[in-house]
C-alpha cells in the first residue's frame, strides 16, 4: 500500500491511502490512515 504522509504525531503518522489494496475491500484510496513507524517498510521522499 502506498500512503502519502500528511502529519507526524508523537507516536504515529497520519496519511492518505494512494492505491487500491488487492487484499481487502475494507480500505479504499483517499482514506485517512493512522499508523506507527513499525508499519513502514520503505520511504520515498518526493522533491
Amino acid at each position: 500500500m502506498w500512503v502519502i504522509v500528511r502529519e507526524r504525531m508523537e507516536d504515529y503518522y497520519v496519511g492518505v491511502l494512494e492505491n487500491s489494496p488487492e487484499c481487502t475491500d475494507e480500505i479504499k484510496p483517499g482514506m485517512v490512515l493512522h499508523f506507527e513507524a513499525r508499519h513502514i517498510t520503505q520511504i520515498h521522499i518526493m522533491k
